[in-house]
């Protein structure tokens, strides 16, 4: 997860005097946490570390196609980030790209917005 952290405020960074807007999309956002090993050790996933960050993101648009999925994630957002601008969509990401547009909004004259995409099916 320390990858995708660095990435993200790297990312932000470098566009910080250039974008006026932030948004943050996971389309495989789980129910924000992993766990591994034989303890099943839990952490926060990727969804859960951004919002954990200090960054100027203005929203963060989580997908998840199971609803068991997105029900524990909403708990979770609403009990850490409830200060956050969170959009929770479900379904696939395949069938979500026209809600995203609906939530993102676009670069115009004297506006610049910029949309990063977490993209990991198999965390």
């Amino acid at each position: 997860m320390r990858i995708v952290q660095d990435y993200l405020a790297a990312y932000v960074g470098q566009l910080a005097g250039r974008a006026d807007d932030f948004t943050l999309v996971d389309l495989y956002a789980g129910n924000g946490l992993y766990s591994m090993g034989t303890r099943r050790e839990r952490f926060a996933g990727s969804a859960l570390a951004a919002l954990g960050q200090d960054l100027p993101i203005h929203r963060y648009i989580f997908c998840e196609a199971e609803a068991d999925q997105l029900g524990a994630l909403k708990v979770r957002v609403n009990r850490h980030f409830r200060r956050k601008h969170v959009i929770l969509l479900e379904g696939r990401p395949e069938h979500l790209l026209e809600k995203i547009k609906l939530y993102a909004p676009a670069s115009r004259q004297g506006f610049a917005s910029s949309l990063i995409c977490l993209c990991d099916p198999f965390s």
